[in-house]
C-alpha cells in the first residue's frame, strides 16, 4: 500500500510542492506531525490539492495543510493501510534522516574519530593531555570539533604532525623550518598556516599558556621549545654591556654593538658596571647620550624577542630597569609591555607635563589612536587619557635635556 500510494502522488504534480514540505517538517520534528504552509497556488496545484484532500481549493491563495487533515483522508480510501517512513522512501527515494537523528549520528562519528586518533598515537607521551583537550568544556574543543566538520582527515594529519612536533622538541635551538620539517612539509608551522595556528593552540594547551595574540608572542611562545624563526636578523642595539667576553672588548673600546638571537642564546650572563641599563625606542638617542657612558638598549620600536632574552639575562644580574619612549601610541605601547613583562621598570621623564613640554605638530590619525586601547597599566592612564584628547605627538629627541640630566643625577 505504501508504495502504491506513493507511485499515486508521483503522478500528481501538483502535490509535489506538498510532499516536499511534508518531508521537511518531518526531518524538522523527528515526527510525522505539524502544519505546512503553501503559498501562490498554482492551477495545477488547485486541481490536484482539491481532489486529494477533498476540499476546494483556488489558485494564488495561500494555504495550511496538516499531517492529520492527510491522514484523516487516507484513512477513507484504499491506501489507509500506509506508513510514511514508507511513503517517503518510494516518493523520494532515499532514507530520510531527522536532524536529531543526523546530529546523533554526527557526534557518534566525532567520537569514534578522536577515540581512534588518541589509540593510534596511545605511546605518545602528551596524548593524556590532548585526551583533556577533546573533550567539551576545553579551551581547544571548539576549534578541534570545528576543523572535524570541516575536514576530518586533514585534521586528523594535522594532529598526527602536531603530536610528532610535540615528541621531538629539540634540547639545543633550532630553525623553526628545520623542525616543521619533521612533518614532510618545512612550511607546517608558517605564520600564517592553519597547522601553525593548531600547532600554537595544542602547545599552549599542553604547557597551561595563554594563546598567543601577537606575532611577537607567538615568537616568544615557540623560544620556549627551543624553536626560533630567525636568530639572526632578530637583534638588539646595545651600548655598555659587560659580563662577556663576547660582549667585553666592545665595551672596552667605548663602542655599540648589535646583539642577535643567536649571540644571546650562546652569552651565558650578561651585566652593566652600574647595574642600571636605559631603555630608549629609538637609535638616534643612542649616539645622543653615549658619551654619559651608561648602559642603553634600543629596541628599535615594539621589543623583539632579542630584546626581551637580553633584559631578562640583565634583570637575572640585579640590574635596574629604565625606559622612556616617543609620546605616542607606539611609543606608550611598548612602555605597556614592558612594564607589563618587567614591573619593577621606572619610566623616567615620561609624564604628560613632559608631554606638553614637548609637543609637537604631528597629528595622530585615529587608526593608530586605536592602539592605546591596548594600553591599561595604572602608570600611563593619564598620558593615554591625554593623547586620546590632544591627539598630537611628541619625541623623546626634543626632550633629550631633560633625559640628560636624569641620567646624570640617578648616578648619585
Amino acid at each position: 500500500m505504501s508504495k502504491e500510494l506513493a507511485n499515486y502522488l508521483k503522478s500528481k504534480v501538483g502535490l509535489n510542492r506538498l510532499l516536499i514540505k511534508l518531508k521537511d517538517k518531518y526531518i524538522s520534528l523527528g515526527r510525522y506531525s505539524g502544519t505546512v504552509e503553501l503559498e501562490k497556488i498554482t492551477p495545477q496545484e488547485a486541481e490536484d490539492l482539491s481532489n486529494f484532500l477533498g476540499r476546494t481549493i483556488k489558485p494564488n491563495t495561500k494555504i495550511k495543510i496538516s499531517y492529520r487533515e492527510i491522514e484523516k483522508k487516507l484513512q477513507q480510501t484504499k491506501y489507509r493501510e500506509y506508513s510514511w517512513k514508507e511513503v517517503f522512501h518510494n516518493y523520494f527515494n532515499e532514507t530520510l534522516i531527522t536532524k536529531k537523528q543526523e546530529q546523533f549520528l554526527k557526534q557518534e562519528s566525532e567520537i569514534t574519530f578522536f577515540k581512534k586518533l588518541i589509540d593510534k598515537n596511545k605511546k605518545n607521551k602528551y596524548i593524556d593531555k590532548l585526551k583533556i583537550g577533546l573533550k567539551e568544556g576545553s579551551s581547544i574543543y571548539p576549534n578541534l570539533k570545528q576543523r572535524f566538520y570541516k575536514d576530518s582527515q586533514e585534521l586528523e594529519n594535522t594532529i598526527n604532525n602536531i603530536l610528532l612536533l610535540l615528541e621531538n622538541i629539540p634540547v639545543e635551538p633550532q630553525n623553526l623550518a628545520v623542525y616543521a620539517s619533521i612533518t614532510g612539509n618545512p612550511h607546517f608551522l608558517d605564520f600564517n598556516t592553519s597547522t601553525s595556528h593548531l600547532f600554537c593552540k595544542i602547545l599552549c594547551f599542553i604547557l597551561d599558556k595563554e594563546e598567543p595574540k601577537e606575532t611577537f608572542q607567538k615568537i616568544e611562545l615557540l623560544s620556549e621549545i627551543n624553536i626560533y624563526t630567525d636568530a639572526l636578523s632578530n637583534y638588539v642595539i646595545t651600548y655598555g654591556l659587560c659580563g662577556s667576553l663576547l660582549i667585553e672588548n666592545f665595551y672596552n673600546n667605548h663602542q655599540s654593538l648589535n646583539l642577535n638571537l643567536e649571540n644571546l642564546l650562546n652569552i651565558e650572563q650578561v651585566d652593566t658596571q652600574q647595574k642600571r641599563v636605559y631603555i630608549f625606542e629609538n637609535p638616534s638617542m643612542l649616539m645622543a647620550l653615549k658619551d654619559l657612558e651608561e648602559a642603553i638598549i634600543i629596541t628599535s620600536g615594539i621589543p623583539n624577542l632579542a630584546v626581551y632574552r637580553l633584559l631578562d639575562k640583565l634583570v637575572a644580574s640585579h640590574n635596574t630597569l629604565y625606559y622612556n619612549g616617543d609620546f605616542d601610541p607606539e611609543g606608550l605601547l611598548i612602555a605597556e609591555i614592558l612594564k607589563k613583562r618587567y614591573p619593577e621598570l621606572i619610566l623616567f621623564d615620561y609624564t604628560k607635563e613632559d608631554y606638553v613640554a614637548i609637543r609637537s605638530k604631528e597629528y595622530i590619525k585615529s587608526s593608530r589612536l586605536k592602539k592605546l586601547s591596548k594600553v591599561n597599566s595604572q602608570e600611563l592612564s593619564e598620558l593615554k587619557n591625554c593623547l586620546l584628547r590632544e591627539r598630537y605627538s611628541a619625541y623623546q629627541e626634543k626632550n633629550i635635556i631633560k633625559i640628560r640630566e636624569y641620567m646624570k643625577t640617578n648616578r648619585k
